[in-house]
């Protein structure tokens, strides 16, 4: 069935009764109760698109600010049961709108049905997911071990990433931007490491927004001309949304900082002013860790990232223009890259903390030739289009001492097809163009009689 959902990104909230309820939410603060309360005895309705049946609840899974899950007579099926003052007419309308445009993906727990009893909302159905398969994984704050969850093995890692990036992928061909996105949202299965999103009913969907926020995901521009590093980050991030619809520019940073805290162990920032700064806390090179060392600190974590992983992790947490951040199909074909390096032994190699260690050799340029004297200058520059990459080449040629003129428009349309061109003494080399990511090389030769 395709999604007829609509897309409100940046857009005021302007629906009365969700600015209604909204404020309730404010007012009222947690919304946990006694799961008590929740155990329905009896039938209940579940209304799936396209016909009604019968469940009835079995023991109880978990409970949370919202409601609690339970086990249900359908053995791949669970009942999430809201708490009385959740059962909303606005959540209502938009879970009904949700089981009404389903999304047929695996890695996406979508709401399957809508739950009545005695003819008045009180949940929804959704897929089961085994929490002895799968676990969801908070690296910051240390529940679990990365290596020994992986098997020391990066690749087993990336896999996970990858499937993460897809997920995001399908939710902006279907307009959901996931907004409250955090290590819970994702469970991880130990053994094949596909990965399953989860709490999709906090998503942002349609005219519906996300009204809660947690930390260590919100983009910097909320934050701007914060001064308080001890703010409350949700508090902030939580104001803002109950006024304007979350975008999928945020979804890229959320995700963008999903990725570098799996792969680093650390968050990117280290703390709020930071964040409102753009103050990224690794340089591009660090060669204190360009060694293998027994260390096992973040900067060396950082150190055996590849090293255009590194340019584009600096690019999405410096940059202050949110259109510069990579979005999941970029981040995808990204990491697909970087898994293939991790095949070539010849390029990279294992340690014990799973960690890659790529090993830099400097190019040696010898003068050549008795009678002319050869000269060359070797710059290398990346951006996020060919022109602008070619550009910047220009400017640090002539920074060098070199006057060339160049028609910047027909060399980037040349390599966006071709590796090489040679230009008279000057040669341009492709050497990533990966999503919006450009790198290339510029060699330019220089004689003297």
């Amino acid at each position: 069935m395709k999604t007829s959902l609509k897309y409100y990104g940046g857009k005021p909230i302007t629906d009365s009764k969700i600015l209604s309820e909204i404020n309730k939410i404010e007012e009222d603060g947690s919304n946990e109760d006694d799961p008590e309360i929740l155990k329905i005895a009896g039938k209940i309705e579940c209304i799936f698109p396209d016909k009604i049946e019968y469940i009835h609840l079995n023991d109880m899974v978990g409970n949370g600010g919202e409601g609690a899950v339970f086990k249900t007579n359908i053995s791949d099926m669970v009942a999430k049961i809201y708490w009385p003052k959740m059962r909303t007419k606005v959540r209502e309308e938009k879970l009904t709108l949700m089981v009404n445009n389903q999304i047929e993906n695996q890695s996406i727990c979508w709401p399957k049905g809508l739950l009545k009893y005695d003819g008045s909302f009180v949940g929804i159905v959704m897929p089961y997911i085994d929490n002895k398969v799968y676990e969801t994984l908070d690296i910051v704050l240390g529940k679990k071990d990365l290596a020994d969850f992986f098997n020391n093995d990066r690749r087993n890692l990336l896999k996970s990433l990858i499937n993460v990036t897809e997920i995001f992928e399908v939710l902006k061909e279907n307009n959901i931007v996931m907004g409250d996105f955090n290590f819970d949202n994702l469970m991880i299965n130990k053994k094949t490491f596909d990965v399953k999103l989860i709490d999709l009913d906090g998503a942002q969907i349609d005219k519906y927004p996300c009204v809660t926020c947690k930390s260590l995901f919100n983009a910097p521009e909320l934050f701007k001309g914060l001064t308080d590093s001890e703010a409350d980050e949700e508090h902030i991030a939580n104001s803002y949304y109950h006024k304007v619809y979350s975008t999928f520019l945020r979804d890229n940073y959320g995700l963008a900082a999903y990725l570098f805290m799996m792969l680093m162990c650390v968050k990117p920032y280290n703390n709020l002013v930071c964040l409102a700064n753009n103050d990224f806390g690794y340089h591009l090179t660090n060669n204190k860790y360009t060694e293998k060392t027994k260390a096992r600190d973040f900067s060396y974590r950082w150190a055996h990232l590849p090293y255009f992983i590194r340019e584009l992790f600096h690019k999405c947490f410096t940059t202050e223009n949110p259109n510069e951040r990579l979005s999941a199909k970029q981040w995808k074909i990204v990491l697909k890259y970087y898994y293939k390096l991790l095949d070539n032994d010849e390029l990279v190699k294992l340690d014990c903390d799973c960690l890659v260690l790529y090993e830099h050799k400097e190019i040696n340029y010898n003068v050549l030739g008795k009678v002319k004297l050869i000269t060359k200058t070797s710059l290398l520059s990346s951006g996020f289009t060919m022109e602008d990459t070619i550009k910047r080449l220009l400017i640090d040629l002539k920074k060098n001492g070199v006057s060339a003129n160049a028609d910047t428009k027909m060399i980037s349309e040349y390599l966006k097809h071709n590796r090489i061109l040679k230009i008279d003494n000057m040669t341009y080399k492709l050497l990533f163009n990966i999503g919006v990511y450009k790198k290339v090389s510029l060699e330019y030769k220089s004689s003297q009689i």
